[in-house]
């Protein structure tokens, strides 16, 4: 496989025995770390908890790690866009958990309210999901 341009330290070399494992285990931690920030008390605005930055810490290293590594399956593209969909400025907090959630199902739901880019990036996931299942 080419390296792209991206420093070996940061290649997913883990393809032999679960390709794109690193991208997905990132994903389930960022994922998982979401679902315990939605139902802790937060504070005040303006203001981060302990909690609430220890849990944005998990979160930043995870969407470092999908950042930093080049996918080699539409499983792991797709991780790589639910992250750009979830940071998309325009789109409801409904359709934030969906994405932190990788739900393509929920997201269809909502898709009359999201704008031109998260319908595309949409697509592409759909499309993703579609290679994932052949």
């Amino acid at each position: 496989m080419a390296d792209h341009g991206i420093p070996a330290h940061a290649r997913n070399t883990t393809t032999t025995t679960r390709p794109d494992g690193p991208l997905l285990d990132a994903f389930e931690r960022r994922r998982r770390a979401y679902e315990r920030l939605d139902q802790i008390d937060k504070s005040p605005i303006g203001k981060i908890g302990a909690r609430e930055q220890a849990l944005l810490s998990i979160i930043d290293a995870a969407e470092i790690m999908i950042r930093s590594n080049l996918a080699c399956t539409p499983a792991g593209a797709a991780v790589q866009l639910w992250c750009a969909l979830w940071h998309s400025a325009d789109i409801s907090r409904a359709a934030q958990t969906a994405a932190a959630a990788g739900d393509v199902i929920e997201l269809e739901l909502l898709e009359d309210e999201l704008d031109w880019d998260a319908k595309l990036m949409l697509a592409a996931l759909r499309s993703l999901k579609e290679q994932e299942a052949n």
